[in-house]
């Protein structure tokens, strides 16, 4: 064994003896991840070589310029929220599925929320009451005995799954969530599958499953435009700091991908201009932390450097990405599960 090419797939769990190095393509989101990755080489006590590769991300530019924050720095705490929502939602049919849940159980075992989660479910059609009296109270099993636990994503991310088919064949190449299949299986995206390029040749959103082709001479990547719009359902904290008030709160984003991009490998350069995208829009509920800056100091800035709104609202922007960037500085969070609007 001369070398192994991984994703970070391979950094927990993964025992391969022999490594003398690791070399790791731009910082994998957490210290953590970067000491697991590290850890794949000078296994039994050899001695071995880390080498770390920045990108020009935001951060790993932070990280190569102050190396002793990365080497010095501690694991980051992980949060969880095993009474979450999105969790529930797709744990709860999986233990019903094991066992009938009472009413009683579900509290004890799920937590507070669980009730109007397993409730939910029931008006849904996800999960039946098989018994609504007596000292149990009610009894839920699973709808459908017979539907896999792998129809449900575990992790709690974003919705329905998308079918992926190779279109000569029929033959299944991946499931992707509903949210990642407005970015990654529009008509004309290119879907890297077990590093071969395919190319989505047409999608059936009621369906839920895209159709994908095989190419000669692929020269380039797809990268999507989308425009998203969010909605604050309501408050549940806000402190003030400086001149700007802070808030945090449940909200509905809903975002569409619009068009996207072809861009040549290697030059990195555009083909043709941008091409338009037909896909029905993904509305999801999450939460938000947002800033609201006073009219007194937008009128300073529109004032005082001769700004425009448009102006203001691209430099307001620009900060929402900064912030996404370095949230893993102080959160086992991956700066791509983050995203930011302005609202005027």
């Amino acid at each position: 064994l001369s070398a192994v090419a991984s994703t970070s797939a391979l950094e927990l769990g993964v025992d391969i003896g022999g490594l003398d190095a690791t070399l790791i393509s731009g910082f994998p989101g957490s210290i953590a991840s970067l000491w697991q990755q590290a850890g794949r080489s000078g296994r039994n006590s050899m001695p071995c070589i880390t080498i770390f590769v920045g990108t020009e991300n935001v951060l790993d530019q932070y990280y190569l310029s102050h190396p002793q924050e990365l080497l010095a720095s501690s694991f980051e705490p992980a949060v969880l929220d095993p009474e979450h929502e999105f969790v529930l939602r797709s744990h709860m049919p999986c233990a019903a599925k094991e066992l009938a849940l009472s009413s009683d159980q579900v509290a004890e075992m799920f937590g507070s929320k669980a009730l109007t989660v397993a409730e939910a479910l029931e008006r849904e059609g996800l999960l039946k009451c098989s018994s609504s009296a007596g000292a149990f109270g009610k009894i839920w099993e699973l709808q459908d005995p017979d539907s896999s636990p792998g129809h449900f994503l575990l992790s709690g991310t974003m919705g329905d799954k998308f079918i992926l088919r190779e279109k000569s064949t029929r033959r299944v190449l991946e499931e992707v969530d509903a949210a990642n299949a407005a970015l990654q299986c529009h008509r004309g995206a290119v879907f890297l599958h077990q590093s071969v390029s395919y190319l989505v040749a047409n999608v059936d959103v009621d369906k839920r499953e895209a159709m994908l082709v095989r190419p000669n001479g692929l020269n380039f990547y797809t990268t999507p435009d989308a425009t998203a719009s969010i909605q604050v359902i309501s408050i549940e904290r806000a402190w003030t700091e400086g001149k700007c008030t802070t808030r945090l709160g449940p909200v509905r984003v809903s975002y569409q991908v619009t068009s996207y991009r072809k861009i040549t490998y290697f030059k990195e350069e555009p083909l043709g201009g941008k091409f338009d995208v037909k896909f029905p829009p993904y509305v999801y509920e999450t939460t938000g932390l947002w800033f609201e800056l006073p009219h007194s100091m937008v009128a300073l800035l529109l004032a005082r450097f001769s700004m425009d709104l448009s102006t203001v609202a691209d430099a307001v922007s620009s900060l929402a990405t900064l912030c996404s960037a370095v949230v893993p500085l102080t959160a086992m969070c991956d700066r791509h599960d983050l995203g930011g609007n302005v609202i005027r």
